[in-house]
């Protein structure tokens, strides 16, 4: 936001894989980070036996009459983590694939049939998969974080932190929304909090309950498509609703709160029957045996429950080594499978005495990081405890902390500013690593602040030299992209490109007059567009688009910009307008600077205009770049030289005059 107003640019990230195993080679397909859901279905799959070795020499007639048609029970497992995986899991607890497509966090997850899941994700998206193949559809549904997804008669309910829920029909081609608002009453407590928003749901064939942040539960029938409908509320939690199950056919419902409670409702006189107390911490998951009236339950304090509904005794299944965030219990083959914040995945088979545990443990993933100040290296910190050191700019780990008695990533850091020199920097990214994996962030208006003299980058270059960080990483990104489209360009217009066509190969040296190219490789990387600001969501850019694709539509506009390709298309017939506008110095006197070309504020940039400024002034430079002595300000912010004008507007305001200012330091 700047001068009250939104800029809507879309920022891009770029993800460096955390590769790191320091357990075992088997655990590098496990999960990085938390796994918020799971689910498993029984199945039936044919399998054909082979003959027996005696068998063999019979007839090809008597071989085929020996071969026999078995069904044998298949069990499915799928989970879905905040890596923003969803990995499918064999009966040896070895991963047989994995599937992306999030951005963010995954949810929730639920069966539409045997071949084909839906999931839902931080990433204000929901995706359809099938399970057969790799084809998947994603919808966006949401302006926030989605939190649950169910689906019950041929309809996908989906809701989240907005407070609503959308619902469509899955069997349409096209999404038939509809928005519907449960809580319509007044907050009567928490008002500081948004009360509305949604942790926990379940849906049946008339009636369908939501809870969350408001400590209530809003029933309402969903049969009734209207955008604000009657809801009836079932008060009694005195804390967050973290999730609840329906038995619609006993009208009964269950809910788990973070009070540490579970709670038992009859749906038909709209109140709490009991309160079970079995925890000592909060209650994240819940699941019910309806054969059994079971109610298998997970916690903060780490321990895997179970309540009989009829006696309401509760005991200790077993106990998990993180705080849990995920619970799904399989009534045909009597197995609780949980999954905890790490990434660790539990089995406990009630079939046995004892309740016998299988765990799996989790793949690396960054928890924590500090950024040196040379903003050149990352240093990291896995689920491990381990320490390593990243350089973000060549997308490359540099090393590993392995005998270092640093207790925290905040002595070890102290410990390497205080033994090794270092050039500061200005922050020009953001780092994230909600995933396991190092995501960094590049913004339009803050990607292209930070210099770096040759020298301290290690390239064989003059003194005086600077090379920009955020835009020497663009090029390499986005390097293959711009031949392909330049290629293609050419072939548009065999003739030549038009003078309404002005780029700068992104391939080529970033530093006047330097013999060597300044580039870099960055490989394994991959791209992401953040568009949640906009009307769109966070979408991929493949290694396939980056060579082949001859569009632009998926890449921001100032991107386009920084590459040089403002000005892509040919305009026949254009007007050529007088821009016209004055430097002011800081002591009040004006300098006049006319443009007469359509194209010229792009072409302009900080560096030309200091050029222009030297000029008028007669400063003696002894051929010293002039951004060595030379400031020029804008609304009261330093302009980096390799600003043009297109981007200044971009950062203030849309018009046709723009005021800067200049400030000459003496050069020693």
């Amino acid at each position: 936001k700047i001068n009250n107003k939104m800029i809507d640019e879309p920022s891009i990230s770029y993800i460096i894989p955390y590769t790191l195993n320091h357990q075992k080679e088997n655990l590098k397909d496990h999960h990085k980070n938390g796994i918020n859901v799971i689910y498993s279905f029984n199945h039936k799959i044919e399998k054909q036996s082979k003959p027996n070795e005696d068998e063999k020499e019979n007839t090809d007639d008597l071989e085929s009459e020996n071969e026999e048609e078995k069904t044998v029970e298949n069990t499915t497992l799928i989970t879905g983590s905040r890596d923003a995986t969803l990995k499918q899991w064999d009966s040896n607890q070895k991963v047989v694939e994995t599937r992306v497509g999030h951005t963010d966090w995954i949810t929730d997850m639920t069966m539409i049939d045997s071949t084909h899941i839906v999931s839902s994700s931080y990433d204000h998206t929901v995706i359809l998969w099938n399970l057969e193949t790799d084809r998947k559809k994603q919808f966006r549904l949401h302006n926030d974080y989605i939190t649950k997804v169910q689906y019950q008669n041929n309809e996908l309910y989906s809701c989240g932190l907005d407070g609503r829920v959308s619902i469509w029909d899955i069997n349409k081609g096209d999404i038939d929304l509809i928005r519907i608002n449960p809580f319509t009453y007044q907050p009567t407590r928490n008002s500081d909090r948004i009360e509305a928003s949604i942790y926990a749901f379940d849906v049946g064939n008339a009636l369908m309950a939501v809870g969350g942040l408001g400590n209530d539960i809003a029933l309402a029938d969903p049969r009734v498509k209207q955008p604000i409908v009657h809801t009836n509320l079932l008060r009694g939690h005195k804390d967050i609703i973290r999730d609840i199950v329906m038995i619609e056919e006993e009208n009964i419902l269950l809910s788990c709160s973070t009070d540490r409670t579970i709670q038992l409702w009859d749906l038909r006189m709209n109140r709490s029957l009991t309160t079970i107390n079995c925890h000592e911490g909060t209650v994240w998951k819940i699941s019910f045996d309806k054969t059994n009236r079971m109610v298998y339950s997970v916690g903060s304090d780490k321990h895997v429950k179970v309540t009989s509904l009829d006696d309401k005794n509760s005991k200790t299944i077993g106990t998990i080594d993180q705080i849990p965030s995920s619970l799904h219990y399989n009534q045909q083959s009597n197995l609780i499978h949980v999954g905890d914040i790490r990434g660790n995945l539990y089995h406990f088979d009630l079939s046995k005495d004892e309740y016998p545990i299988t765990k799996v443990d989790h793949s690396a993933g960054i928890i924590a990081y500090k950024i040196l100040p040379d903003k050149q290296r990352v240093l990291v910190q896995d689920s491990y405890s381990v320490f390593s050191m990243w350089n973000i700019i060549h997308a490359k780990h540099i090393k590993t902390y392995k005998d270092t008695n640093a207790s925290s990533i905040q002595e070890l850091y102290d410990q390497i500013l205080k033994e090794e020199p270092y050039q500061a920097s200005i922050s020009w990214f953001n780092i994230l690593c909600n995933t396991g994996d190092l995501v960094v962030n590049l913004k339009h208006d803050k990607c292209l602040y930070a210099l770096c003299y040759g020298t301290d980058f290690q390239v064989d270059c003059a003194p005086s030299y600077k090379i920009n960080f955020g835009e020497l990483v663009i090029r390499a990104l986005f390097g293959t992209w711009y031949t392909a489209y330049h290629e293609y360009l050419k072939q548009e217009h065999p003739e030549g490109l038009p003078s309404s066509i002005c780029y700068a190969n992104p391939l080529l040296p970033l530093v006047d007059n330097q013999e060597k190219d300044i580039t870099i490789e960055m490989e394994d990387v991959s791209i992401l567009v953040n568009r949640k600001e906009t009307n769109s969501f966070t979408s991929w850019i493949t290694q396939d688009y980056l060579k082949s694709n001859t569009h632009i539509n998926p890449l921001p506009h100032w991107i386009i910009k920084i590459l040089g390709l403002g000005y892509y298309k040919c305009v026949k017939n254009t007007k050529v307008f007088e821009i016209s506008f004055n430097l002011n110095t800081k002591k009040g006197s004006s300098l006049p600077l006319i443009a007469k070309d359509m194209k010229c504020v792009r072409l302009l940039t900080m560096e030309r205009v200091g050029a222009q400024i030297v000029k008028l002034l007669k400063i003696d430079t002894n051929d010293i770049p002039p951004e060595n002595y030379l400031d020029i300000f804008c609304h009261n912010v330093k302009m980096n030289p390799k600003h043009d004008f297109n981007i200044i507007n971009e950062y203030f305001k849309k018009t046709p005059q723009l005021t800067l200012e200049f400030d000459v330091r003496q050069y020693i």
